[in-house]
């Protein structure tokens, strides 16, 4: 049996990381050689601290709208429930 989880991010040590901060969290190829980028973008320190809803909510809109401006490669920009932001392009 394997030591690591499916989900990736259930494999970082959430302990360990400073926000804020942005990693590759995955990369993906499509069956027609598409490349697929995953980010984890943190504002606040998973387990301390948290951004309040509305500002996250207006955060989102932001970055979805205006990353849309400057690429056309970018897929989607979205927060997650644990209000954690993902960002495909």
């Amino acid at each position: 049996m394997s030591d690591k989880m499916n989900v990736e991010s259930f494999n970082l040590d959430h302990t360990k990381v400073k926000a804020p901060y942005v990693r590759l969290a995955d990369v993906k190829t499509g069956r027609h050689g598409d490349t697929i980028h995953k980010y984890d973008l943190r504002i606040c320190q998973p387990n301390k601290a948290h951004m309040e809803m509305p500002a996250l909510h207006s955060l989102e809109h932001l970055m979805a709208e205006l990353s849309r401006n400057h690429s056309e490669q970018v897929v989607d920009i979205s927060r997650w429930a644990a209000r954690r932001a993902s960002m495909s392009r």
